[in-house]
């Protein structure tokens, strides 16, 4: 019921963050054949929110995760009512397996009362390894919001410190996402870079 807008509207540029070797050690339950560490992330703690906790979200909070995807597509006027009945209604069991197997993660921000204020979460998909890249396991992140009235208090970025410390704890070498202008400045800060690739649909 518009509880949360997002503070990244929806995707309008891919950005790609690469994680910077310090070794060959390798990372337990990896598909990676090598850790790539050394993550580059800046912040300002005067911009930071101090009473946010930054937790993992349960299997059983998908419909939290929903009302977030759904909301943004509301509020940047993407798609009919009808329509994003429809995304959620398709979505929600693919979220519940996907929760539940781990190849989606999510977390949530909640301020000191318990209030969510935000959250954003990383899609985990096998991948074949490349040159630059010797794992076969790809991290998109995505659904990042925060709600209205958190906005400009570092929410954002707390949940996605969160998000690339799990990444680059699991040993991947990068992860994509997409970002809106509104985002960007927020991505580059974390490491992030445009890169070259293109989207057809049909």
């Amino acid at each position: 019921n518009g509880y949360f807008k997002h503070e990244i509207q929806w995707p309008r540029l891919w950005f790609i963050v690469p994680f910077e070797s310090y070794g060959d050690m390798a990372w337990p339950n990896s598909r990676c054949m090598r850790s790539f560490a050394s993550l580059r992330m800046t912040t300002s703690m005067d911009e930071i929110q101090s009473d946010i906790t930054i937790r993992k979200a349960a299997p059983s909070e998908a419909a939290i995760i929903l009302h977030h995807r759904r909301s943004m597509f509301r509020d940047m006027g993407e798609g009919t009512v009808e329509e994003l009945d429809r995304m959620v209604e398709v979505a929600g069991p693919w979220l519940a397996r996907a929760l539940a197997d781990g190849s989606y993660r999510h977390w949530l921000a909640l301020d000191g009362s318990g209030r969510v204020a935000g959250g954003g979460g990383v899609l985990l998909s096998p991948w074949p390894a490349n040159p630059k890249d010797p794992c076969t396991e790809r991290a998109i992140i995505l659904n990042v919001y925060t709600e209205l009235e958190f906005r400009k208090r570092g929410i954002a970025r707390q949940v996605m410190q969160a998000i690339l410390a799990w990444i680059k704890e699991r040993g991947l070498r990068s992860v994509n996402l997409h970002a809106s202008a509104e985002g960007r400045g927020l991505y580059e800060k974390l490491g992030f870079a445009a890169t070259n690739e293109m989207r057809l649909r049909f």
